[in-house]
């Protein structure tokens, strides 16, 4: 099978370089939010806002690159792959972002005093998913193969899936109160959510190999 898009990689890069700058940026920011909740318990109340400030000022440089590619694809007459897809990857690809920063700003609005049992490990998934993510699109144009970074991420999606559940298995089975579970759950969950919006992304891929196959 020839690689993504081999026929069609003259028509309009741009979209390509700039998919690939939010791809960067979102992985940047996963590594920033995964930082943040490896250093958690021994940061100051300060550093902690700090972070997450740093995580809301990556998320407005996405939402930027984001609404640029709209400009463009509304400025665009022929582009490199359909429309439709480039807008669907910018769009999840940003989501993914706006997930990190809702996650680390949520921490601090619950009054999360130390980082929960399973966020470490969901926080890693949700991490290694942008990664993924940011291999495949740095194929997009390039007549590079991307099976295996759609089929690893698949792999990570069901990970998370199951680390949640048991996440949540263990909120009802301890002595917690009601509204630390309430809060324990939605953090579990948006995490978990990161790793399907990454699924998503990497849908969208698998459908372009498919029709440029």
């Amino acid at each position: 099978m020839p690689g993504i898009l081999d026929l069609f990689v003259p028509r309009e890069r741009k979209f390509f370089d700039m998919l690939k700058d939010l791809s960067e940026k979102t992985h940047s920011g996963a590594k920033a939010f995964l930082r943040f909740i490896s250093e958690y318990d021994t940061l100051s109340a300060a550093k902690r806002q700090a972070i997450v400030d740093e995580l809301k000022g990556i998320e407005r440089d996405c939402d930027e690159v984001t609404h640029s590619i709209a400009i463009e694809l509304n400025k665009t007459f022929l582009t490199p792959i359909d429309r439709e897809d480039i807008h669907k990857l910018s769009t999840l690809t940003d989501d993914v972002m706006d997930m990190f920063y809702s996650v680390s700003y949520k921490l601090i609005l619950y009054n999360i005093r130390k980082k929960p049992r399973f966020v470490p490990e969901l926080s890693k998934l949700a991490y290694d998913c942008t990664e993924e993510i940011d291999s495949m699109i740095s194929k997009l144009g390039k007549g590079e193969k991307a099976e295996h970074h759609i089929k690893r991420l698949h792999e990570l999606e069901e990970e998370a899936d199951s680390i949640k559940n048991k996440a949540l298995a263990y909120l009802f089975n301890d002595s917690l109160g009601g509204t630390e579970i309430i809060k324990l759950k939605d953090i579990y969950e948006w995490l978990e959510g990161i790793t399907d919006k990454c699924e998503d992304v990497a849908d969208v891929i698998e459908g372009i190999i498919i029709k440029y196959a």
